[in-house]
């Protein structure tokens, strides 16, 4: 007999304040500006992930909440990343997007060493001490291609990564 929930339809819904908020102060304590204009939408999975449309796709956002309403939508928009309790986590793509589009500060560069050991999903030496620890870190590589997203480990004075291209080839995805 097949579990119930895997036949439930999960809807996509407008974000709730609180959800808009911790959105806003993720991205704000990275250095981005808000982004109002950006339509976003809930999609209420066992966990909930932000889904973002761009400023002039108001009607794709609209026809996705009623297509949710009679079907699972799967994909829909740019995956913005996904809320642990009350806590938002960027996503890799979304944070690449803000950077992209010069809306993203919190960003090292590091050499090819580096580089080579943070695809393959391991921690690296901090380049520099004079880095916020509560920041989120998009990670370059020695010709600024997007590596992945870390924080730092003021104790241990690394650099965690928190999940990088790399992945996506190591886990079969």
């Amino acid at each position: 007999m097949q579990d119930q929930e895997t036949h439930r339809i999960s809807k996509l819904r407008r974000l709730d304040p609180k959800e808009r908020a911790a959105v806003v102060e993720e991205l704000a304590r990275n250095g981005s500006p808000v982004l109002p204009t950006y339509p976003m939408l809930i999609h209420d999975l066992r966990y909930k992930e932000l889904l973002i449309y761009p400023p002039t796709s108001s009607k794709v956002e609209g026809l996705s909440v009623q297509l949710s309403r009679l079907h699972n939508v799967y994909f829909s928009g740019l995956y913005g990343g996904s809320f642990r309790g009350q806590k938002f986590h960027i996503s890799m793509d979304f944070a690449e997007y803000l950077y992209l589009g010069g809306h993203w500060t919190s960003v090292l560069k590091v050499d090819e060493v580096d580089e080579r050991a943070f695809l393959y999903g391991r921690d690296i030496s901090l380049p520099s001490s004079a880095l916020e620890a509560r920041r989120t870190y998009l990670v370059l590589g020695p010709s600024a291609d997007v590596l992945g997203l870390a924080r730092i480990d003021p104790k241990r004075m690394r650099l965690l990564n928190l999940i990088d291209k790399g992945w996506y080839l190591r886990r079969g995805h």
